[in-house]
């Protein structure tokens, strides 16, 4: 009996180049459920070709875009107009927030429709910012559970935004104990079993390692990282 593989949607706002462990993440995921991935503002990269089915976006200006949305709010108008309210409830003294979470919305209520077809059953979004406000509103209109990750400077989000989206999620990954610790120090009362700690890396034993030279000068230690303030 062949067991029917889950689907899930990633939800990103957009991708750099250099986040490259978006890659592994989704290597790893696809041994295990179905995944497509969402990039609501155009990238330079693709990111998991072989490993995921990445969708389009619809500029803002585009037609089909508002035609899609027509058809999401026809069909379910009291979760659309929900979903739009809480995209923007806890910003409107962070302009620029607000406005990036008012270009996003069409653009995840477009995808929306892709989502309900393909049968997706989580969306999960990489990071507590946008992302997440994207994929919490996705998620409203579909009637799926959704989940985030936090990760570094998205834990500086408005905090009552990140508190909200953070009880709602069905699960938060961190990324590294720091970023446990610091996102309970700036949620209040979040339970502690809601959040999971996922570390970047690879996994050492899928790949052939060598026992290290005994060596009688001082150890070397090297390092890969991306020298980006944080």
């Amino acid at each position: 009996m062949t067991l029917r593989r889950p689907r899930l949607a990633l939800i990103v706002a957009e991708l750099e180049p250099t986040q490259s462990f978006v890659h592994r993440d989704l290597s790893a995921l696809s041994k295990h459920c179905d995944v497509s991935l969402h990039t609501l503002w155009p990238t330079r990269r693709a990111y998991g070709q072989s490993d995921a089915k990445r969708a389009p976006t619809f500029p803002l200006w585009s037609l089909e875009l508002w035609r899609r949305n027509a058809r999401v709010a026809r069909r379910t108008p009291g979760r659309y107009s929900r979903a739009l309210w809480e995209s923007v409830r806890w910003h409107w003294w962070r302009p620029r927030d607000a406005a990036i979470n008012l270009a996003l919305f069409p653009i995840a209520m477009a995808e929306t429709e892709k989502l309900r077809a393909e049968g997706v059953e989580q969306v999960h979004a990489f990071w507590a910012n946008h992302s997440a406000t994207a994929a919490r509103a996705c998620a409203h209109v579909l009637g799926v559970p959704y989940s985030m990750g936090v990760h570094a400077w998205d834990l500086l989000e408005n905090r009552r935004a990140l508190g909200e989206k953070c009880r709602g999620a069905s699960i938060v990954v961190a990324c590294s104990e720091s970023a446990r610790r610091r996102l309970h120090h700036r949620v209040r009362g979040l339970e502690p079993g809601r959040v999971r700690v996922c570390r970047h890396g690879l996994e050492l034993s899928e790949l052939p390692v060598r026992a290290p030279k005994r060596s009688e000068t001082r150890p070397l230690v090297f390092c890969v990282a991306r020298l980006v303030p944080k």
